[in-house]
């Protein structure tokens, strides 16, 4: 996630089996699912 630039990301943090990605606000968030949904197509 962090090498592919995403602007709305502001950092993320992983672990074995979880993933949480910080974004400025709920605009971003959106626009970050929509872009996870669209690799997982």
């Amino acid at each position: 996630i962090d090498s592919m630039r995403w602007p709305e990301v502001l950092g993320t943090l992983s672990g074995d089996n979880t993933i949480m990605v910080v974004v400025r606000d709920e605009a971003d968030a959106g626009l970050v699912v929509e872009k996870f949904h669209n690799i997982l197509r």
